[in-house]
């Protein structure tokens, strides 16, 4: 019992003060179409390896809920690979930061070119991390374009989700002559 009760703590049942219900796994059932693939959420770290572990960290609690995401590191959308990332199947796309480091111009370009890559019904998350995370993101909201920002590994968790459960409205394809 004691060992249960251990793997029932830990990343899958992040609690919030003041007895908020923990975060619930997901079953087949209740994604909306493309969310049960492998890689429908794409979880890469902004710039450097502090970033990666926690874009891990997410992908790790993502996985224990119920979702099947990969983690990139942020080789993969260098200048010199972001045109052959891969995120056909992707439905969202988390960036993570410990950091912004040098502006939030990196993130408003790094938004900016896989918009030109990701499909069209892809959300753009990005996750800040750090204690600042509140003013940084406030000033992000305002320049950088993303669909969605988070400032912990549970209200991203939270903003997926919510999303993998909620149909997704297709962009209709333009009438051919």
């Amino acid at each position: 019992k004691e060992s249960s009760e251990k793997s029932a703590g830990g990343l899958a049942s992040l609690t919030l003060i003041g007895g908020k219900q923990d975060l619930e796994r997901l079953e087949p059932g209740d994604l909306a179409p493309g969310w049960e693939a492998e890689g429908a959420v794409v979880c890469i770290g902004g710039r450097t390896p502090l970033d990666y572990a926690a874009a891990a960290l997410l992908s790790e609690l993502l996985e224990k809920l119920g979702l099947k995401p990969r983690v990139l590191s942020s080789e993969a959308i260098s200048a010199g690979h972001i045109a052959s990332l891969d995120v056909t199947d992707a439905r969202l796309i988390c960036l993570s930061y410990m950091s912004i480091g040098p502006s939030p111009a990196h993130v408003r370009y790094l938004i900016k070119r896989l918009r030109g890559i990701i499909p069209t019904d892809c959300t753009n998350l990005v996750g800040y991390w750090a204690a600042d995370g509140n003013g940084a993101v406030k000033a992000l909201k305002q320049t950088a374009g993303a669909d969605a920002y988070a400032t912990s590994l549970k209200q991203a968790a939270e903003i997926i989700i919510n999303a993998a459960r909620t149909p997704v409205k297709r962009i209709p394809e333009v009438a051919r002559t």
